[in-house]
């Protein structure tokens, strides 16, 4: 757009005085900015490879992909007729609020409110990318510093990608975890979350108890998958994870033992083989939902789990029957704080065994 003279979209800004000098919050364009920085290496971006841009050479009539670097050669710039200057002259509008935002009462409005109502109504957003610019607070900075803790990690374990990351996609997952670590439970997609974003009262002892559970799980989850084996596992998805840290996690709340070598080891092997199965039946039936016709008695069993993970994975509905499932194989399987003298195995357990 910018080589070719075409109309952008306004940048917009809020200006206002912080410290003996002028701050400007970035409240619509802040990608486009991004991209035109980069592009003339003025800003650095992980992770991102270089910008180039595709010209049709007006001696050769061949398309040519020029670098910044190329464009900024004298040669080049001549041949193309000036192309660079067109650019450095390529008119960028701007709309700037000065001072305090406020409202018809005088009001004071946050400048993450305004961002949130110029991409609601303009450019909407996802509702991640709202809650992320709407929310703050104790439980909304825990989840920053758990994602910085734990970032690299969940990408080795293939849990998240950089988009992830970029899209705060990431933060809105660790939080969704968090509030496990709250609750005890699961919840109905986010409503949960954002009820504790906008209306709970945090004190730091909650932050600290939050803190210290998901840490727990985390660990414990790499006693089960030593060597990052969860990478290969259907628990490298998004749904299949959620639904395996709640399960530990309301385990280690009713005092099971989670740092059993052996048990950890046993939890392990069979959770790999339950994702081998489950992913040969998801193969076999896939886009399809799978029924009990044609089944056998076991893939019987694993069919809702399946089900429940292929749409509306965040519902309460689908939660509860992967729950279900996997809590009382683990639960009845391999979890006992104490041996029983006569212990009995889930009929769940017995079948995957076998």
């Amino acid at each position: 757009s910018l080589f070719n003279g075409i109309p952008i979209t306004a940048l917009i800004f809020h200006k206002h005085f912080r410290r003996d000098k002028d701050i400007y919050d970035v409240l619509d364009g802040k990608q486009r900015l991004e991209t035109i920085l980069y592009f003339i290496k003025e800003v650095a971006i992980p992770d991102e490879d270089e910008l180039w841009v595709e010209f049709k050479n007006p001696k050769t009539d061949k398309e040519d992909y020029l670098y910044f670097d190329e464009l900024s050669l004298k040669r080049v710039n001549q041949e193309y007729e000036n192309i660079l200057e067109k650019f450095w002259q390529y008119p960028i509008h701007i709309i700037e609020y000065g001072g305090d935002l406020s409202d018809i009462f005088g009001r004071n409005v946050a400048s993450k409110e305004v961002f949130v109502r110029i991409n609601s109504t303009g450019s909407p957003l996802k509702k991640h990318e709202i809650r992320h610019a709407l929310w703050s607070g104790p439980f909304f900075e825990l989840g920053s510093a758990l994602e910085r803790k734990y970032k690299n990690l969940f990408l080795k374990w293939r849990i998240i990608s950089k988009a992830d990351i970029d899209r705060y996609l990431f933060h809105e997952f660790i939080l969704e975890l968090g509030t496990v670590c709250f609750e005890g439970n699961y919840s109905d997609r986010r409503k949960k979350l954002d009820e504790l974003l906008s209306q709970h009262k945090w004190s730091k002892k909650e932050i600290n108890r939050i803190h210290k559970r998901f840490n727990k799980v985390i660990l414990w989850i790499k006693e089960i998958f030593p060597d990052d084996g969860i990478k290969v596992t259907r628990f490298k998805n998004k749904s299949d994870f959620y639904s395996l840290f709640v399960i530990l996690h309301k385990l280690e709340q009713k005092g099971y033992v989670i740092d059993d070598k052996k048990s950890n080891k046993i939890a392990g092997r069979f959770l790999l083989t339950f994702s081998k199965q489950t992913q040969k039946l998801d193969n076999k039936y896939s886009g399809k939902v799978i029924t009990d016709i044609k089944l056998s008695e076991h893939e019987k069993q694993l069919a809702p789990y399946i089900n429940s993970s292929r749409q509306a994975t965040d519902s309460k509905r689908h939660r509860e029957i992967r729950d279900t499932y996997l809590s009382s194989v683990l639960r009845d399987g391999f979890f006992y704080k104490t041996k029983d003298s006569k212990r009995n195995f889930d009929k769940n357990v017995k079948d995957i065994l076998w």
